[in-house]
């Protein structure tokens, strides 16, 4: 059965919420777990339901077009994001705790680190260059972000690797990023790629209003197969 507990350490530890924010998210859905109770008249807790496909049914109810909107959009939309949330939390479960199964998504901390090295096969023409940038851009920049150089076309494209959910506040960061880069290097053309294991709705349409941004989803999936020794 999940808590409260173990969905804001899910997001505190995976999707990097502040405490504040799973603390709001845990409230937020032991909240529409009351109020469909009330409406149901039925004792209804959302942390004992496994059954995504409830839980999504529940995402639409309460979301902008749902039946309780109102409810859904409290805290500007944090109830609703909550369940969203909760989906994405449910799926990862659902994903690390099937038994006897040898095919696990990757999810975990280096994720940065596993992708550094295939994502550049995906951009032949660039090569990797060491960031010429601010003292400041290196202070707030994650570590394996990754620069690439293409000398053909004078551009470099600044990728950044998100563990789990990318949403608007990567784009947020993203635009920061490059307007660095762009007083660094005023010749080139400048470009960002974001890349998540989901994309968020809110990421889209940020992005939407600018060309330079380009989004892509990342999924790895480990096999591993029972080694015999040869006698």
């Amino acid at each position: 059965m999940s808590t409260g507990f173990e969905f804001e350490r899910w997001l505190i530890l995976k999707e990097h919420k502040s405490g504040i924010v799973a603390h709001r998210y845990n409230l937020a859905i032991n909240s529409i777990s009351r109020h469909y109770s009330e409406k149901i008249k039925k004792e209804t807790d959302l942390y004992k339901i496994y059954d995504i496909e409830f839980i999504k049914y529940l995402k639409q109810e309460y979301g902008i077009n749902g039946k309780y909107y109102e409810i859904g959009n409290k805290g500007k939309g944090n109830y609703r994001f909550a369940l969203s949330a909760y989906v994405r939390f449910l799926k990862y479960n659902e994903i690390f705790n099937k038994e006897n199964n040898n095919t696990n998504l990757i999810y975990g901390y280096n994720i940065n680190n596993i992708l550094s090295i295939p994502i550049k096969a995906f951009f032949p023409n660039y090569n990797e260059i060491e960031y010429k940038t601010s003292d400041k851009y290196k202070i707030i920049s994650n570590n394996t972000d990754i620069l690439l150089e293409n000398i053909g076309d004078n551009s470099i494209i600044l990728i950044k690797i998100i563990e789990g959910v990318a949403d608007y506040h990567v784009f947020n960061q993203m635009v920061y990023f490059l307007g660095l880069l762009s007083d660094d290097y005023p010749d080139k053309l400048i470009k960002g790629v974001i890349i998540g294991n989901e994309i968020d709705e809110s990421l889209v349409k940020a992005c939407s209003i600018t060309d330079k941004i380009e989004i892509m989803k990342y999924k790895i999936n480990i096999k591993l197969e029972k080694y015999t020794q040869t006698k």
